[in-house]
């Protein structure tokens, strides 16, 4: 009966810290996740990690594995982006199932990065990528339909030179991202 009360309290912390694979904003300190990627019904594992914080260079490495049994872990395939890590979400764009990544960075003057990879063929493809010194607002609500890119206003428009007055808007069409006209 411990036991169970145990594994109870166990899994209660580790879902608590943010550990567990979700749909929504994983924690940074977190570095594994579980998904499935490629639409095979099981699930990859997908790695983060900020070089810079493992000593090992600059930037950020997105790993994506096959999930095996052994202790052995086979490389799917990998990426390096530019940037201090800051997010990683865990995406399904078209509710078939398939998740798609996304991977929130600071790049340079502060400014933050957004790219949107999938697993196709093995392959981690770009789907999306866009940087704002002026924020990212995402539709998040469990599928991104829409994600708006802060833009700075002109000196005529406005007494502040940080306000932003402008958004640049994308949405998803089933297969891409659009900018909206």
């Amino acid at each position: 009966m411990n036991k169970v009360y145990f594994g109870i309290i166990f899994l209660a912390a580790f879902i608590l810290a943010g550990c567990a694979t979700t749909d929504k904003n994983i924690k940074p300190g977190c570095s594994s996740y579980t998904a499935d990627l490629n639409g095979d019904g099981g699930l990859e594992i997908v790695e983060i990690e900020d070089k810079a914080e493992a000593g090992t260079g600059s930037g950020i490495e997105l790993i994506v594995n096959e999930r095996s049994k052994g202790k052995e872990k086979k490389k799917i395939d990998s990426i390096t982006l530019e940037g201090k890590f800051t997010k990683l979400d865990l995406l399904e764009l078209n509710n078939n199932g398939q998740k798609q990544i996304a991977v929130y960075s600071k790049v340079e003057d502060n400014a933050t990065n957004l790219v949107i990879y999938r697993l196709q063929n093995n392959i981690l493809s770009k789907m999306f990528d866009a940087t704002s010194e002026y924020g990212i607002d995402v539709n998040s609500m469990g599928v991104i339909t829409r994600i708006r890119l802060g833009k700075a206003a002109s000196r005529q428009q406005t007494d502040s030179p940080n306000c932003v007055n402008d958004w640049e808007t994308w949405v998803w069409t089933g297969d891409k991202f659009v900018k909206e006209q």
